[in-house]
């Protein structure tokens, strides 16, 4: 075992106070920022220059926190977490008064009224059915019949057969159909979260506030990075906070019903609290959070990258890299396609299943066809994956620091691909020095009650910390 060859260095976590620790942009599984304060310290005691690089920075935390005391890459595959890191480490603070100008701009104009009007049909049949808060569990069962059946971007691509679908769902999607074509093409096109998430994820009436905010920060992309990102970036710890699903993640929609037709009270209950969230009200807070505590350091850089590719050809003097990639075979993309596709802003294609009896249907999570599959999540490819890893970050001759969260064998803790063992001996064919650092206190947060999910860690997090001296 490793424990024999390895010093094993005890790092006690005295403080776990979120606001004491660092910001939280969004939900995310995994996240490190109850460990920032460790991860800065072992970083700061071993960097061989001021410039560190987070070569898996999801939702930012790790880099904003190591910009408190160095030059910041920030670098992750997907493009919503470029966003929200270049914000955190190189955003743009925002006055009161252009908050709320910024907002009028955005709602009073043409495009937002033909908006409202093109949802109408769909979104006065759901505030209808809201409107009951639900109470019975013949409104529970009429408003998860629309929650299954509202999907606009599923109807129009059907080639609207929806055998299942009830009248009076069926019946506001063909009045929205006939608005929708007789709209003008900026209209349609500015319909873009209502058109692929509308009614599924969020209510309508807060997806056309979405589209109408999205529109008007996207104007801005080729103008003011700075400040496209962090208004972006603002929309998406919105969208984090307002979505209706289980664990504020966006892995599937709420599912309202059991598996004989059921009622679910208490997602009812929730599904009715998050669809009354006010999208303005909770995007100024946001916009006001990111202001507060962004860094506005030109020099930091958010950089969408694969991190081999990375490696390969970055030629900065990288004074410490921190990893934390993926170990189990969830895919994180999975959980945050949607944060990706209001990201990019590009209408993607959403994948497909063969249904019986009915042919290709849009799978309910309505995910994008090129969502991102890491090579960290395939059993096949994962050592391959970690080997180009530690091989390229070795030839900046710093430090490397990677997180890992173990396993437990006699748990029913979703499985890491690797084992601490093996990663250690990937490590050891290109760092003189491996040592693991466990630190204690630290606990996951489950990813559902499902009993083959992750559950709670006991012994939680390990750093194992690379070198190319003993020294």
């Amino acid at each position: 075992m490793f424990q024999s060859e390895l010093d094993i260095y005890t790092h006690s976590v005295s403080d776990t106070n979120v606001e004491n620790n660092g910001f939280r942009p969004i939900q995310y599984l995994g996240s490190k920022l109850r460990l920032v304060k460790e991860i800065s310290e072992i970083v700061e005691s071993n960097k061989t220059s001021n410039l560190v690089c987070d070569l898996f920075s999801g939702s930012g935390v790790v880099s904003h926190f190591l910009a408190n005391k160095n030059a910041v890459i920030s670098l992750d595959i997907q493009y919503y977490s470029t966003v929200i890191s270049s914000a955190l480490i190189n955003g743009r603070k925002f006055s009161k008064e252009e908050i709320t100008s910024f907002i009028k701009e955005a709602t009073d104009n043409a495009i937002f009224s033909d908006l409202q009007f093109m949802y109408e049909p769909l979104t006065s049949l759901e505030e209808s059915l809201l409107k009951s808060k639900l109470a019975s569990d013949d409104d529970k069962l009429k408003f998860a019949s629309f929650v299954e059946n509202c999907s606009v971007y599923s109807y129009l691509k059907s080639n609207n057969l929806f055998p299942d679908t009830e009248n009076i769902v069926l019946t506001a999607l063909k009045k929205f159909e006939e608005r929708f074509k007789a709209a003008t093409e900026l209209s349609r096109k500015t319909s873009y979260c209502s058109l692929y998430y509308g009614g599924v994820y969020f209510s309508f009436r807060q997806s056309i506030m979405i589209d109408a905010l999205l529109f008007k920060i996207n104007e801005l992309k080729s103008i003011d990075k700075p400040k496209y990102s962090i208004l972006l970036a603002s929309l998406l710890s919105t969208l984090s906070e307002i979505v209706a699903t289980v664990g504020k993640q966006f892995a599937q929609p709420m599912k309202l019903t059991d598996k004989n037709n059921k009622p679910k009270k208490l997602l009812a209950s929730r599904s009715v609290r998050d669809r009354n969230y006010d999208v303005v009200t909770i995007f100024t807070k946001w916009l006001n959070e990111y202001s507060s505590n962004c860094f506005q350091q030109p020099t930091n850089k958010s950089i969408t990258s694969d991190y081999k590719y990375f490696l390969d050809n970055c030629k900065e003097n990288i004074g410490c890299f921190y990893a934390d990639p993926p170990y189990t075979i969830d895919h994180y993309s999975r959980f945050y396609h949607i944060l990706e596709s209001i990201a990019l802003y590009d209408y993607p294609e959403l994948a497909t299943m063969n249904k019986s009896n009915v042919g290709n249907v849009i799978m309910k999570g309505l995910y994008r066809v090129d969502r991102h599959q890491s090579l960290f999540c395939v059993p096949s490819q994962v050592k391959g994956a970690f080997t180009d890893l530690f091989e390229g970050a070795s030839k900046f001759n710093c430090p490397l620091l990677l997180s890992y969260s173990p396993f437990e064998e006699n748990t029913t803790h979703r499985p890491r691909l690797l084992s601490i063992d093996e990663i250690i001996s990937l490590a050891n064919k290109y760092y003189e020095s491996v040592e693991v650092i466990e630190i204690k206190q630290h606990q996951h947060r489950k990813l559902n009650q499902a009993k083959n999910n992750t559950e709670a860690l006991k012994h939680g997090e390990v750093m194992i910390l690379c070198k190319q001296t003993k020294n």
